[in-house]
């Protein structure tokens, strides 16, 4: 998604929630890093796909990145990039614009790579009983393994023996 660079620090949104009675909402928080602190933008290390965030639940992942610029050998993360939960980042630095030019590409990780979270059918129950819903979470995760699969390939899980 090209736009404003993310940085350590740039928040982002999180729609999972976790098991419990009612389940809490993840709600999403700041990117954590590591970041590239080579590159520095508006003081701050420019994050890149592979990063983490801070989660109310297990830590999030970036997982998709702009594939015409890589920081520190990685492809820049910008306000919309897609996370592994299936949010999103929504703040970013608005005086450095990443990927903005026509058609750029974004880059995703490949899809063994992406630590996806399990929605167990008790988290999805628990999640509607309370008024939450897990489908927009899903439908992000199910767009991110989509396009991983037509970047990257895709490997289906085998076993080989001899």
């Amino acid at each position: 998604m090209p736009g404003p660079a993310a940085t350590i620090g740039s928040m982002h949104v999180c729609p999972m929630v976790n098991p419990g009675t009612p389940p809490p909402p993840h709600v999403g928080g700041p990117i954590s890093g590591p970041g590239v602190p080579t590159v520095l933008i508006g003081n701050k290390p420019a994050a890149v796909m592979g990063d983490m965030c801070i989660c109310a639940g297990p830590p999030d992942t970036i997982a998709q990145g702009e594939a015409t610029v890589l920081i520190g050998g990685k492809p820049a993360a910008t306000v919309g990039s897609m996370t592994a939960h299936g949010g999103s980042i929504t703040v970013g630095e608005p005086t450095v614009l990443i990927g903005t030019g026509p058609a750029a590409p974004t880059a995703v990780m490949p899809l063994q790579e992406i630590p996806f979270p399990k929605i167990s059918p008790m988290l999805k129950v628990l999640a509607s009983v309370s008024g939450r819903s897990l489908k927009e979470a899903q439908a992000n995760q199910e767009e991110l393994k989509k396009k991983s699969e037509e970047q990257n390939g895709y490997l289906s899980e085998f076993n080989v023996s001899f």
